[in-house]
């Protein structure tokens, strides 16, 4: 049976995606082409849509990861797992990269496992992209002697430049944002905990992000955040990155 597949999603103004995404976000995620469903995921995660947009969107999101985590554990997970594979990188959304992380079961098939894992590696290949159409620049216009050009286009005389500038403002650096000590530390303990579950095969680094985010007790934690941690656990020789897993680092007295 084929399945649902609207192209333009990913570039659609607000308009054009409520009359695109009317019925695929009534399909179950078996009757999704995997283009069309990381599309509206992505989607899902903006903060630009009308708000009944935005609800049927989170609707949506909601239940294409309940029905993803209700796929048998066998040849329906690994041949879902193999599609997503199938599309490109970027295109694969945080929200479901981080569904896909969350369901790690050591007891899951060898075949489930095998794909899995391929498909880790495929999202370490690129981060998620925006959404969204490119609207066309506003050029303003101006009246000069009849003729309306570019504002841009019209040279300036040194006294203009002067007067429209205004008065001289000093140009501040930006401070760096303060490192917040308690989420530093929460994230830490969470690492290690987590690698000291895996001393031998470890974890794969969107693995420890998606779990930290998930179980976080702030819903703002940034994947920065958690990489910066991951860093000076590194620089502090705690862990290390080897074959693109975050281990241990053994000490033998």
């Amino acid at each position: 049976m084929a399945r649902a597949h609207v192209e333009g999603l990913r570039t659609s103004d607000a308009l054009t995606l409520q009359v695109l995404a009317g019925d695929l976000l009534r399909y179950p995620l078996c009757r999704l082409d995997p283009r069309s469903l990381c599309d509206l995921l992505a989607w899902s995660e903006s903060e630009e849509l009308p708000v009944q947009l935005t609800r049927d969107l989170h609707k949506f999101r909601q239940q294409m990861l309940r029905e993803y985590n209700d796929l048998p554990d066998g040849d329906p997970l690994a041949t879902f797992l193999k599609d997503l594979q199938g599309v490109d990188a970027d295109r694969i959304p945080e929200s479901l990269r981080s569904g896909v992380v969350m369901r790690e079961d050591p007891e899951s098939l060898p075949l489930v496992q095998e794909a899995r894992d391929a498909l880790l590696v495929h999202f370490e290949k690129a981060e998620p992209a925006p959404v969204g159409g490119r609207s066309a620049p506003v050029i303003q216009m101006e009246r000069v002697r009849g003729t309306r050009v570019p504002q841009s286009a019209k040279e300036k005389s040194p006294e203009t430049r002067s007067a429209s500038r205004g008065p001289a403002r000093r140009t501040q650096a930006k401070a760096k944002a303060p490192v917040d000590t308690a989420r530093f530390e929460w994230v830490r303990e969470d690492v290690l905990s987590r690698l000291s579950d895996y001393p031998d095969r470890g974890l794969k680094q969107a693995m420890l992000v998606a779990g930290a985010r998930h179980r976080a007790p702030w819903k703002d934690l940034k994947e920065q955040e958690i990489v910066s941690v991951l860093k000076a656990l590194a620089a502090g020789n705690r862990i290390r990155l080897e074959a693109g897993r975050w281990r241990m680092v053994v000490r033998y007295r």
